[in-house]
């Protein structure tokens, strides 16, 4: 065991004599102390000054900032990482007595492959222990519910397939469907992947063409719950229902990719949540344990079965089975959990028969002002209340309902999520119907799909938002519908963007020319209170900025940063400024640009193109005109 206090007793030794060109020098030494018996030291100087003392009895490690004056359990230098160093000397007698304690053969080196390895064994015992909990955490879940595969193929999978054959001699076709097994013959025409009613069962499904001779493939996600030792546990399952071809018999896999654990240790909760990654530019995937309180975000349906087994029947004022069985929705089941927890809003709506809302119940806005308690709670009137339910509106809908600026009907919401799953999940479609309206704005992209079959849809919708932010941005009359709608978006959008350039560009030429005038108020008047005038020696002179383009012209034509803001203000601030060097014979031509601290008159910069550095002449002149100004300074002073 080392003895901080004890170590600090061992007296340093004196820095290595010799040039060393490596930054550091180390001087070992092996003493016996009393609590903490053999020890290794070695004191690292940088020059002569100390800079880092490591101690080491073969088991156990730890290093002295001298400058910090800390303990800690890093490396001594800032280049070891790892087995060697890079920036440490090999002092012949260091290298001796490390190789001595260490029974080795690297000499200093020896020191930093003992971090190593400690730090390895570390992180393997930490691994190790993860990895057992981990094992210990999956075990305490029980089996998938006896009824899961019957579960999925009732509340999850809802679609059914009528698998139908080639026309026979006769005429008709045979088919068959896939919920209650009957065959059946159909004579009228039929297309694949068109709705169909089973007329045996009576079950809407979707008709499949058997010479596709491929298999029919089903994705979903499913959240189970378990109540274990009093314990909650989550586990988010991803189902596959495979129809295989040919004789479309149904195979349902379920595959586990993530476990939340809901965990009371010696008396405070603890959240553990383990997920399945693949690897980035691997085929391999592994289980991984998210930060300690994390858990899993997927959206998924909800195992109903067993709810009120585990959370009773009333989890914060709700019955969760009676207010999710029966409706085919995918939520956050965790979200939902924790609103009704938190959030007094998410009790209402999911009492109301919405927890699509509940789920988000926190960013739900309400109307004050509005007539009822559902307007104030939702912000619309409740007689929408039928349509929320039956079609499990999302936020974002909602969203979309309040700005329609009409009465939108369940057909009319069905349009736009038609509409909106062929969009790219970061497009939003609230501009459109901000600017005329739900039923307008589905209207008008329907036409101009018609003009643009091959387009997609993203490109459409992100054209019409640009044109509309532009013709604001223009002070454009909007209240012309050719103008709020025009018949070509994308013309219509270039247009635009030719007008719009144009502005944006006459703008950016008057504030141009405003800094440039302001710019030579200010740079003159500190150019006078300096004294700063024409410097000339040895073929270069200095150019003094006059206006705020000489900067951009300048780091434009050198390929550097100068024209950047930043430059631009700290000149006019009079401490950090720009100086141009330029030949004599071609003094309109940039060639070297230097920064100086005009408090001290050193240089903190001086490049030429692509921040090349300034030759031995150019440098000579720098420091000639840096001397000039500071010597200048100094007789002013005086």
């Amino acid at each position: 065991m080392l003895v901080k206090k004890e170590l600090l007793s061992v007296s340093t030794l004196p820095a290595p004599k010799g040039k060393w060109q490596d930054k550091y020098s180390p001087a070992a030494q092996i003493v016996e102390l009393p609590k903490s018996g053999r020890i290794l030291a070695v004191d690292y100087y940088d020059k002569k000054e100390l800079h880092a003392r490591f101690f080491c009895d073969g088991q156990n490690y730890t290093v002295y900032s001298s400058g910090k004056n800390v303990f800690s359990s890093g490396y001594p230098t800032p280049g070891g990482r790892g087995y060697y160093s890079n920036d440490v000397a090999s002092v012949a007698e260091t290298d001796e007595v490390c190789n001595k304690f260490f029974d080795g053969r690297r000499g200093v080196e020896e020191t930093n492959a003992f971090i190593y390895s400690k730090g390895l064994q570390k992180r393997e015992s930490t691994w190790n222990s993860i990895s057992n909990l981990m094992k210990q955490h999956m075990g305490m879940f029980p089996p998938y519910p006896q009824n899961l595969r019957s579960y999925c193929e009732e509340n999850v999978f809802q679609k059914h397939y009528v698998f139908f054959g080639k026309k026979e001699k006769d005429g008709t076709r045979t088919a068959k469907c896939s919920h209650c097994g009957s065959e059946f013959k159909i004579s009228e025409h039929i297309i694949s992947g068109k709705d169909i009613d089973c007329p045996s069962c009576h079950t809407k499904a979707i008709s499949r063409a058997t010479w596709a001779k491929s298999d029919v493939v089903d994705k979903a996600d499913i959240c189970i719950s378990y109540k274990v030792e009093n314990q909650l546990l989550l586990r988010w399952v991803h189902v596959q229902r495979t129809y295989c071809w040919p004789e479309y018999i149904v195979d349902i896999d379920f595959d586990d990719f993530a476990y939340s654990l809901y965990l009371v240790i010696k008396g405070a909760p603890k959240i553990y949540t383990y997920k399945y990654f693949r690897a980035p530019y691997s085929w391999s995937a592994e289980w991984h344990r998210l930060p300690i309180g994390s858990t899993c975000t997927s959206s998924s349906f909800i195992y109903t079965d067993n709810l009120e087994e585990v959370f009773g029947e009333s989890y914060y004022n709700v019955n969760l089975k009676k207010g999710l069985e029966g409706k085919h929705l995918e939520l956050q089941f965790v979200d939902l959990l924790d609103n009704l927890k938190g959030c007094e809003k998410a009790e209402y709506l999911f009492k109301m028969g919405l927890p699509m809302l509940a789920e988000s119940a926190s960013s739900v806005r309400g109307n004050p002002d509005g007539e009822g308690v559902f307007q104030k709670q939702v912000g619309i009137s409740k007689q929408y209340l039928p349509m929320l339910r039956s079609m499990n509106v999302t936020l974002s809908e909602l969203r979309i309902i309040k700005k329609a600026r009409e009465w939108v009907s369940p057909e009319l919401l069905q349009r736009y999520r038609d509409l909106s799953s062929k969009m790219s999940a970061y497009l939003s479609f609230e501009e459109m119907i901000e600017a005329g309206g739900l039923s307008r704005a589905l209207n008008y992209l329907d036409k101009q799909k018609k003009i643009y079959p091959k387009e997609p849809l993203s490109r459409i919708v992100t054209e019409y938002q640009d044109y509309i932010r532009m013709s604001k941005e223009l002070h454009v009359d909007m209240s012309h519908k050719s103008v709020l709608y025009p018949a070509d978006i994308i013309d219509a959008h270039r247009i635009t963007t030719q007008r719009y350039n144009a502005v944006q560009h006459e703008l950016r030429m008057e504030r141009e020319q405003r800094l440039d005038s302001d710019f030579a108020v200010r740079a003159n008047q500190l150019y006078s209170e300096m004294g700063l005038t024409d410097f000339q020696k040895d073929g270069f002179c200095i150019v003094l900025p006059q206006k705020r383009t000489d900067l951009i012209a300048e780091g434009h034509s050198l390929n550097h940063c100068v024209g950047s803001e930043r430059y631009y203000t700290n000149h006019l601030e009079g401490r950090y400024m720009i100086f141009f060097i330029r030949k004599i014979n071609s003094v309109d031509k940039p060639y070297f640009t230097m920064e100086m601290d005009v408090l001290t008159w050193k240089i903190k910069q001086l490049y030429g193109f692509g921040d090349c550095s300034a030759p031995k002449e150019v440098r000579a002149f720098a420091n000639a005109f840096s001397q000039f100004m500071h010597n200048k300074k100094a007789r002013k002073t005086a």
